[in-house]
């Protein structure tokens, strides 16, 4: 018990640390007309969503994240959603998701993670706008894409 409680004050203390200024993007670049590329200021990741597959109460998005950071940034698969215009959300579907599965690991700069996502509808008028990839601690966005019409 003493050692889970000092793990988890160290990954608080970690994740509360000092920020390094990160180095602003100009551009934006679409590889293809089914890819769509996001470049922002201010997160640690860039997403590329490659091919979406879309189902009658759900879709499945081929995404690419690359790091752009020194630090170590990890997405994670819990708090990973698909957003809408409201701000409704739906998490991904383990078990509906084509393969292979989107790889959750950590990332450096420079290291890519590629693979599928699968989401399930919470309603039947959810209409997805963006996929966002949040930190675990802090809720700091590590990624967000827009979803193509």
């Amino acid at each position: 018990m003493k050692k889970l409680l000092i793990f988890g004050l160290s990954l608080t203390l970690f994740a509360c640390g000092g920020k390094k200024e990160k180095e602003k993007e100009t551009s934006t670049q679409t590889e293809t007309t089914t890819e769509k590329a996001t470049a922002s200021e201010s997160t640690p990741l860039k997403g590329v969503i490659k091919e979406i597959k879309k189902k009658d109460h759900g879709l499945s998005v081929l995404v690419t994240l690359e790091c752009l950071t020194d630090e170590k940034t990890t997405p994670n698969l819990f708090y990973t959603k698909l957003l809408d215009d409201d701000g409704l959300a739906c998490t991904v579907e383990l078990m509906e998701s084509p393969k292979p599965m989107f790889d959750f690991k950590d990332m450096y700069k420079g290291d890519k993670a590629s693979g599928w996502l699968a989401f399930k509808y919470p309603s039947s008028t959810f209409k997805p706008k963006k996929l966002v990839f949040t930190k675990i601690l802090s809720g700091e966005k590590l990624c967000e894409i827009e979803i193509p019409e």
